[in-house]
């Protein structure tokens, strides 16, 4: 490639997600600058939920790693002979031990077992088939493994499926040594950790990985929580969008190569504050287990009653739709909670809703509760991340409950809703603690970064 690049952009994919919506802030800005930027994204199955400049060269690798296909097959070996049950409740889910370390060893051990015996089965499939499903059956029912073995053995078996990726890596490599440019970026941790990996040893190549969460309470799968730990310090620059998240990465990462860089804001920094608001509580994030909507659904049960007029507005999709649905049904507010689904235009939402909540268990900081704010929105914010609450300070533009507590939830919103002039000068008061985050000063921080 002989054209020359500011920036060579990696990120696994541009569908929906925050990171994804910070990335084509953030080059479609230095686009109209006149940066040159190229973005490469490592998967090519996912659509692109956000629109880029043309000026944007684009890379998509179309290879699809050895990891993908073992996980492929070994889920299909699991719903085959049912070794893992395809489907959990939200009841059930509240039951699992939330220890971190071993959370994700204790869910995926039957798969981690099941690998090897793919192995046996492929060779020959008529002779090993029968043996190796019986003996899985055999060691997952009959063995009393403990905690500390399984973090030991599956992190082995799952560095084997991780060398599997060296496709992808080597592409990386080859396209950052054979291009010439001022900088590497690259979002998210399995993508970071390929990228730190796949430039070691280049010259003349500063590498600024971005952090996008909480390591602290967003650990990512094996091997790459390990990996994460043993390689950020060998990037030129680590970056997130909290303190909370920076004090975190001071556990593995030099304080000195650490750097605070907030997320942009796109739309206009003035609070918009002659919007017309209903009675509506709106929530935007993606529905699955992080961002705890079921928690605002039980909390709006407990106060409906008592606020005839409210609504609840939900906008996003994921794997717990159907059940969250269910949930409002099964405690009578089909009238008043309504699922909208993904929309890539939210600012009619934000223009009626008179409240904003935010129930994630963990964040780093969230796009739409900036957003929210622009729009003069006072937020009802978990406390269980320090990302949010550098944005929200109890009573002063929001209301903070304690992580998990429903009655606690409903009291801060009912308290909000029934104050028409708390809620006002709340959103007011947004104006300030904004200023920050456009979009014009958050590129001006990165741009002190790579140049």
């Amino acid at each position: 490639m002989e054209k020359k690049y500011d920036i060579l952009f990696f990120i696994a994919h541009m569908g929906k997600g925050g990171s994804q919506r910070v990335t084509s802030n953030l080059l479609n800005y230095w686009a109209d600058k006149n940066k040159r930027i190229c973005l490469i994204t490592l998967i090519r199955d996912k659509p692109d939920a956000f629109k880029l400049r043309k000026e944007i060269d684009r890379i998509i690798f179309d290879n699809k790693p050895s990891t993908s296909i073992l996980k492929n097959i070994t889920k299909a070996l699991e719903n085959k002979y049912n070794l893992v049950p395809n489907h959990q409740s939200l009841k059930s889910r509240e039951k699992l031990n939330r220890n971190l370390k071993y959370d994700y060893f204790k869910k995926n051990l039957k798969r981690c077992i099941l690998i090897p015996f793919y192995i046996l089965l492929k060779l020959n499939k008529y002779l090993y088939r029968h043996i190796g499903v019986k003996l899985a059956q055999i060691i997952i029912g009959k063995f009393n493994i403990s905690d500390d073995l399984i973090l030991k053995y599956c992190s082995k078996i799952y560095f084997l499926l991780f060398i599997g990726d060296y496709r992808r890596i080597r592409r990386i490599r080859n396209l950052v040594a054979n291009t010439e440019h001022q900088c590497v970026i690259s979002f998210l941790g399995a993508t970071n950790i390929k990228t730190i990996i796949a430039c070691c040893g280049i010259k003349n190549s500063k590498i600024i990985i971005s952090e996008r969460n909480d390591p602290n309470r967003q650990k990512l799968d094996e091997p790459w929580e390990f990996l994460r730990r043993k390689l950020y310090k060998y990037s030129d620059v680590v970056t997130a969008n909290s303190y909370g998240a920076i004090d975190a990465l001071k556990n593995f990462v030099p304080e000195k190569k650490l750097a605070y860089v907030p997320n942009p804001l796109t739309f206009d920094i003035e609070c918009d504050l002659e919007c017309h608001k209903r009675k509506i509580i709106l929530s935007v994030g993606r529905l699955v287990e992080q961002k705890a909507i079921d928690l605002l659904i039980n909390a709006f049960s407990k106060i409906h009653k008592k606020l005839p007029d409210w609504k609840v507005y939900i906008i996003g999709d994921g794997p717990l739709k159907i059940e969250l649905e269910e949930l409002s049904k099964s405690l009578c507010l089909e009238d008043k909670v309504s699922f909208f689904g993904y929309k890539k235009n939210l600012t009619p939402y934000f223009r009626m809703a008179s409240i904003y909540s935010l129930t994630s268990k963990f964040e780093g900081t969230p796009n739409a509760l900036l957003e929210a704010m622009c729009f003069g929105m006072p937020a009802v914010v978990n406390n269980s991340s320090p990302g949010p609450l550098e944005l929200i300070k109890h009573g002063y533009n929001g209301l903070i409950f304690e992580n998990d507590n429903i009655s606690d939830l409903a009291d801060n919103i009912y308290n909000l809703a029934i104050n028409d002039k708390k809620r006002l000068l709340m959103g007011e008061r947004h104006r300030d603690l904004i200023q920050n985050y456009k979009i014009d000063k958050v590129a001006g921080i990165w741009e002190s970064l790579i140049y």
